[in-house]
């Protein structure tokens, strides 16, 4: 199915079939990311005319080594509030044009448009799928193991953690470990041209790792599909 087609069909609720899977940019996720960098920028801005004016001319004039320190610790802020309006101009954008940001995955093609950019593959040319990053953590009972006495703070520790800080007593850093994230991206390899193709590389679409599995299904059932038409010839 040509692109154009895909997108058509997107316009009609009732023209979309039951086993495609549609995931439009999240509106939330957008707003949030906006704070995010707006808070980026404020941050970074207002360091660096906090330092800045503590350490211009004074620094400048005692000699190379302080002054390169201070370079490096103004551009670190400058680069921060940079880069954090950058994100920002590019979030407002999406946000403003949302209808145009999508990914659409059919039994048949994988189809994401980008603005006026679109990616379209045929999903029997969709391999080595590939989740990157660190997945959200199960929602579980703790086991017998991770509910043992030893596992439980004692007496020592909550002292300690008076004083220092729960997140440093051997628990705290437990659960901090255990909290941690890593940046997630879901891409695959077009086998038309051996190309990576960048699926996404956040969550304004929904989760990388979930989205990762469904089109690993899709691509692998398409995939069968050719391999058995191909067997019964």
């Amino acid at each position: 199915m040509e692109s154009d087609e895909i997108l058509a069909r997107l316009h009609n609720d009732d023209a979309i079939p039951s086993d495609w899977t549609v995931l439009p940019i999240l509106r939330a996720k957008l707003v949030t990311s906006l704070l995010e960098w707006l808070f980026g920028i404020i941050i970074g801005a207002g360091l660096f005319a906090l330092i800045a004016s503590i350490v211009i001319p004074s620094n400048y004039e005692r000699g190379v080594g302080v002054a390169i320190f201070s370079t490096i610790l103004l551009g670190i802020c400058l680069f921060i509030a940079v880069s954090s309006l950058y994100l920002f101009i590019v979030d407002i954008l999406r946000l403003s044009n949302a209808r145009q940001h999508r990914i659409v995955l059919t039994p048949d093609d994988f189809l994401k448009q980008t603005g006026k950019k679109i990616i379209h593959v045929p999903m029997v040319d969709v391999r080595y799928v590939t989740s990157r990053g660190k997945p959200q953590p199960q929602r579980t009972m703790p086991t017998a193991e991770e509910s043992s006495v030893g596992n439980v703070a004692g007496v020592g520790e909550n002292i300690s953690a008076l004083f220092v800080g729960r997140g440093m007593t051997r628990s705290g850093k437990r659960w901090r470990l255990n909290r941690m994230r890593t940046p997630a991206s879901v891409a695959f390899i077009d086998s038309r041209s051996d190309k990576e193709v960048l699926v996404l590389n956040d969550t304004t679409f929904g989760d990388p790792f979930a989205i990762g599995t469904v089109l690993k299904e899709y691509a692998s059932s398409a995939q069968a599909q050719v391999f058995s038409a191909r067997e019964e010839q």
